[in-house]
């Protein structure tokens, strides 16, 4: 029996990958259902083959990194000519060692 791309990535850890990645979008069974309905013609991922099932899965990881992305943003440097200017301080003599 020949395995399909799905065998290998097991398809079970997909679907909770799938269910996880829902719950954190904030998306019930409905907006699902209609996704999948709208995008691959089907009303569940069981009826997805294993190309579509890992597009969906390619998608909702895309779309869940860019709302933890918007959640946490990673803070941008500020370019050198924009950063605050070192105070100055005033220098104490500094003794030189006289070396023999």
């Amino acid at each position: 029996m020949a395995q399909t791309i799905v065998d290998v990535y097991d398809f079970w850890d997909i679907i909770q990958e799938l269910d996880d990645r829902m719950k954190l979008l904030g998306w019930d069974r409905s907006q699902g259902k209609e996704y999948l309905s709208q995008t691959y013609n089907v009303s569940t991922r069981f009826r997805l083959n294993d190309e579509q099932l890992l597009e969906f899965l390619s998608f909702m990881r895309k779309l869940s990194f860019s709302l933890e992305n918007k959640r946490n943003p990673v803070r941008k440097a500020k370019p050198i000519n924009q950063l605050p200017t070192p105070k100055k301080t005033t220098r104490k003599k500094q003794f030189k060692l006289k070396l023999k």
